[in-house]
């Protein structure tokens, strides 16, 4: 689990941090329209910064391993469980919600149970440690 966790790590690392985004996901349709009209005439969008100058950051693609896929699903659908302290921070997870709703809804069987739990905790301590690190001092 410990080179599992690893990557578990990263991935909501990136997603706290606004990195983690998804190439199957369906852009905005008047999005597309711009784009598909851009292509016609060979022509690639970019998106500017402020001044309108476009200089877009380099994309690194990451990659989870197939055997991280269903903890990061579930990761995914208990975004809901998070408790937020006074001051808007995330101050961990329901681990009551979140063990309902892996038993109950997703029905995650009893040997998976620990292991994806583990997962969620570490991912959970990723995304505390990223809120921390944007808290300003």
């Amino acid at each position: 689990m410990q080179r599992q966790g690893k990557k578990l790590k990263q991935v909501a690392r990136l997603q706290a941090l606004g990195l983690l985004k998804d190439p199957n996901q369906d852009a905005d349709e008047s999005d597309g329209c711009v784009v598909d009209a851009a292509a016609a005439f060979g022509l690639q969008l970019v998106e500017g910064d402020e001044d309108g100058d476009a200089d877009p950051e380099p994309v690194e693609i990451f990659y989870l391993w197939p055997c991280n896929v269903p903890t990061f699903a579930i990761w995914q659908q208990i975004q809901t469980q998070w408790v937020i302290g006074p001051m808007g921070d995330l101050e961990g997870l329901n681990y009551a919600g979140v063990i309902s709703y892996m038993r109950e809804v997703a029905g995650i069987k009893r040997k998976d149970f620990a292991e994806m739990f583990s997962g969620l905790q570490v991912m959970e301590e990723a995304v505390r440690k990223v809120q921390a690190e944007k808290r300003p001092r």
